[in-house]
């Protein structure tokens, strides 16, 4: 498994106490799978209007499962507002 943001080998598992989430320990990326609301525990559906939000992002790729069905949330997020820097 290799980090979908830098392609790092060096995985965390585990992260916040989710197994099914992985973070990159080069990159700090979030990455895996959960159900769609336990993903706004890592990014808000919403977007922020920091300007310095951008020299804190980090990437996130979640595949989620919802009542839709199975749907991808990417980007880039601000860890500490939880807010989104960037859609995919």
């Amino acid at each position: 498994m290799t980090c979908p943001a830098c392609n790092s080998k060096r995985i965390k598992h585990g992260v916040n106490g989710r197994h099914w989430l992985n973070q990159c320990r080069k990159c700090s990326a979030l990455f895996g799978e959960c159900w769609l609301g336990d993903s706004y525990d890592v990014a808000l559906p919403y977007l922020t209007n920091d300007p310095e939000a951008d020299k804190r992002a980090v990437y996130f790729d979640l595949s989620c499962l919802g009542s839709t069905g199975i749907t991808r949330r990417h980007g880039w997020v601000d860890p500490t507002t939880k807010l989104l820097v960037q859609i995919g």
